[in-house]
């Protein structure tokens, strides 16, 4: 049992057909890099227009280090201004009706919330008067 000269010649034929998918394979494999690669430089080369625009509320969260989430008055800049020009004349249930009669529900802060950041707020913004 030898193989005929007819299987041969269907196996080069084949062998011919299957190099010159490879050839055509490696063509497109080839343009594919270099679009690629143009994309990666054009992409490069052109710069941020804008910068990254961050809350500064928690921006200082994150530069003080600590831990969770900034308080609900210091993330809402408006908010915490009508707590402060308030604060010095009302009490922190007043102040908390005062809150619920201007702020929707999501923004609305309790008593004890206010009264809580209070006591930070002042903390943070009174000198230490220990020396040393």
């Amino acid at each position: 049992m030898t193989d005929s000269p007819p299987s041969i010649a269907n196996l080069r034929k084949s062998l011919s057909e299957a190099a010159q998918l490879c050839r055509d394979a490696s063509g497109i494999l080839a343009h594919v890099q270099t679009c690629l690669e143009r994309s990666v430089e054009d992409g490069v080369q052109t710069p941020f227009q804008t910068g990254a625009k961050v809350s500064s509320a928690a921006a200082e969260h994150r530069r003080a280090h600590r831990p969770g989430r900034p308080a609900k008055i210091d993330a809402d800049p408006e908010l915490r201004a009508f707590i402060l020009a308030r604060i010095d004349h009302l009490t922190f249930p007043q102040l908390e009706d005062a809150v619920a009669e201007v702020f929707p529900d999501a923004r609305r802060v309790r008593k004890t919330a206010i009264n809580d950041w209070w006591n930070r707020h002042r903390r943070r913004a009174k000198p230490n008067s220990h020396p040393g």
